[in-house]
């Protein structure tokens, strides 16, 4: 092998020639004694043109493939970071017309019969005394198909609690809110795809019953998620469907109230009959479930994370060279760091920058990528993470390098 590489100088062969075969041949001569690797050794320090080329991997470096899915998998790692911490941000900042006009915290509740058979079915108290400014709300249907049904729930509030905006029409008054009636306030996607005309007056079908459309909430020139959404009377709910398994949600101005009222609502419960709570999530309808989007991103980091490493063992022949030349661990792992980190940034800028303008145009009526939000904080912390990836990724491909010469050196 010594023979070979002092033929290659002595007949000026190219620098990348020189750097291919010194990187091919440095693994072997380790292990093949001493005397080989020192010679090995005084070759390469000895000429200027080939310690240039080996120091700088020139021709060891070159794994297009390789590099290419190293690029791809972290520019879809950066839009999968970003995706996620775009989702959470504005989870975090939701307002009501982005979450049903919910809260953002609180408790479901779910009433149910005893288990007897002369039980009585639920009942709900919500006009409470002693508490002012808070709603009561009872979910019907909470998933739109514009062929089968809207969005339909029962509403009552009491006090000065902000009502739904409304881009057309009125809202329920605070005495229609006591009474069954049948009038209701519909999101203008409701009207679009249930609602029709008679004697002047626009109306919708819930159940075989019509109801007089009052009014249209949501906001103008925006979309909303209460654009999905019936609301009825509270009581006309209760008395034409009843509230066994419904979800009930209780809001209020004040949180200290909305947690009072929840725990009377479970107190007049008890012994009555039986009743489930969970916590109020609030999310962001993405057009399919969140644990289906977690997945998939979860896969493509595997996936991402396999070519990663696949391509730190290709650095492992440039980094065994550089440590021939007698480059410190400090030098090896900066050079290293900056092959990763500067393929990782350019991936991410461009990579964002793609998705970007894709959720925007031919995307944009996608629910699921209407998530993908441009702000600085998100924008801050999905490059954060990318760099912290990508220097975990450089450290790997120095350790394993020197792990690998450390066995070879054992194992010969």
């Amino acid at each position: 092998m010594i023979n070979t590489l002092f033929g290659i100088r002595l007949f000026n062969a190219d620098r990348e020639e020189v750097a291919k075969a010194s990187a091919g041949m440095f693994e072997s001569l380790e292990n093949s004694g001493l005397e080989d690797y020192e010679a090995f050794h005084k070759i390469i320090m000895g000429s200027d043109d080939i310690k240039t080329a080996v120091m700088t991997g020139t021709g060891t470096n070159r794994q297009p493939f390789y590099k290419v899915m190293y690029f791809v998998m972290m520019a879809l790692i950066a839009i999968t970071v970003t995706f996620l911490n775009s989702y959470n941000y504005q989870v975090e900042h939701i307002d009501r017309y982005q979450n049903n006009y919910w809260p953002k915290s609180g408790s479901v509740l779910y009433f149910h019969s005893l288990p007897k058979q002369d039980s009585d079915p639920p009942e709900l108290l919500y006009n409470i005394d002693g508490y002012n400014d808070y709603s009561i709300e009872i979910c019907m249907e909470i998933n739109y198909n514009e062929h089968i049904t809207p969005k339909v729930s029962g509403w009552f509030y009491k006090g000065n609690f902000g009502v739904p905006e409304i881009t057309q029409g009125r809202f329920f008054t605070e005495d229609e809110v006591r009474q069954i009636s049948d009038y209701a306030v519909a999101g203008k996607n409701v009207l679009a795809d249930f609602g029709f005309e008679k004697d002047g007056k626009q109306y919708i079908t819930y159940k075989d019953h019509d109801y007089e459309v009052i009014g249209t909430v949501g906001r103008t020139g925006h979309n909303t998620s209460i654009d999905d959404w019936v609301f009825l009377t509270l009581p006309t709910v209760i008395n034409n469907f009843g509230t066994a398994g419904r979800p009930v949600i209780v809001d209020a101005k004040n949180p200290s109230a909305q947690i009072q009222i929840i725990e009377y609502l479970k107190s007049s419960a008890a012994g009555r009959y039986t009743y489930m709570e969970q916590p109020v999530q609030a999310r962001i309808d993405i057009g399919i479930l969140k644990d289906a989007v977690d997945i998939f991103i979860a896969v493509i980091f595997i996936t991402a994370v396999v070519f990663c490493v696949y391509f730190t063992d290709k650095l492992k022949q440039q980094i065994n060279i550089k440590k021939l030349v007698s480059y410190s661990i400090t030098m090896i792992t900066a050079d290293t760091s900056v092959i990763f980190i500067s393929a990782s940034a350019a991936a991410y800028v461009i990579g964002n920058l793609i998705m970007y303008a894709i959720s925007k145009t031919v995307l944009s009526d996608i629910p699921l990528f209407s998530v993908f939000f441009v702000d600085i904080k998100v924008l801050l912390l999905s490059f954060g993470i990318l760099m912290l990836i990508s220097l975990f990724f450089s450290v790997l491909a120095v350790y394993r390098s020197f792990a690998g010469t450390a066995r070879d050196l054992k194992r010969g």
